[in-house]
């Protein structure tokens, strides 16, 4: 554990120098909610102003674990250091975990802002009903998405286009996790894409714990959906993890662009 904390401390301390990881966490989630409220009618805006702000927290989240867990396995392999970090007595699963973590927490960073731009420019009236079950739900899904960032850094260990790939994935995430609408609105054919992503769950649970919670079994439902997707992405990671570990030492290929 002491392990885990130290890599995703010292990665906290690198992303904080990074303009990239800034403007992730800080600029676009900012943009992105000033944006939305003012596309919203005044009339209606107080009314989901909590809305915009979760949805623009949990951008910088999802952005955040993306490019910097996919960012830096792509950094490591120009900076000539990937091999070591495969081969160094620490597990890989535990770096790359830590990475995660560190990434996955900076949404805390997005949420905070979040509420403070709502609060200091648009005179947001901002209240949570349930906060003990928001936190929650909250921190369930940052590790949730740190989980998923562990099998895209994973991929990205084996891949030679991962700035694209990062590219390709941080949008159609926003839109099937349903961040700013629901889900509903969407084709049904997307509907099982958006189910086996735990920040649709999330998004939802941390609206009805903003809102109020009316209905507890269907919002423990979303708890336990989030728990489980969870616990399968950790098993996916550490499955891939012993896949790419044993090719890294069969191929020997991991600098090689």
């Amino acid at each position: 554990m002491n392990k885990l904390l130290s890599i995703a401390k010292v990665q906290l301390m690198m992303r904080v120098t990074s303009t990239m990881w800034i403007f992730v966490v800080i600029i676009q989630p900012i943009l992105f909610l000033i944006m939305t409220l003012f596309i919203m009618d005044i009339e209606i805006r107080e009314t989901y102003t909590m809305a915009a702000i979760l949805g623009a927290g949990m951008m910088g989240t999802w952005s955040s674990i993306l490019f910097s867990s996919g960012g830096d396995i792509d950094r490591e392999r120009r900076w000539g250091t990937l091999e070591m970090i495969v081969g160094c007595p620490t597990p890989l699963w535990y770096i790359i975990g830590g990475k995660s973590l560190a990434n996955g927490f900076a949404g805390i960073i997005s949420m905070t802002l979040s509420f403070l731009t709502a609060l200091i420019f648009f005179d947001g009236r901002l209240s949570i009903t349930n906060l003990f079950w928001f936190i929650i739900v909250l921190l369930l899904n940052i590790i949730s998405l740190s989980s998923l960032g562990m099998i895209i850094c994973t991929l990205f260990t084996i891949s030679r286009a991962a700035r694209g790939l990062m590219n390709l994935m941080e949008n159609p995430i926003f839109l099937l996790c349903g961040i700013m609408f629901p889900i509903t609105i969407l084709p049904l054919w997307t509907r099982p894409f958006s189910y086996v992503l735990s920040l649709t769950w999330g998004i939802e649970g941390l609206r009805m714990a903003v809102m109020g919670i009316v209905d507890y079994q269907r919002f423990l439902f979303h708890i336990l959906m989030i728990v489980l997707l969870t616990i399968v992405y950790l098993l996916i990671s550490a499955k891939l993890f012993l896949i790419v570990e044993k090719k890294a030492k069969k191929e020997a290929t991991l600098g090689v662009y």
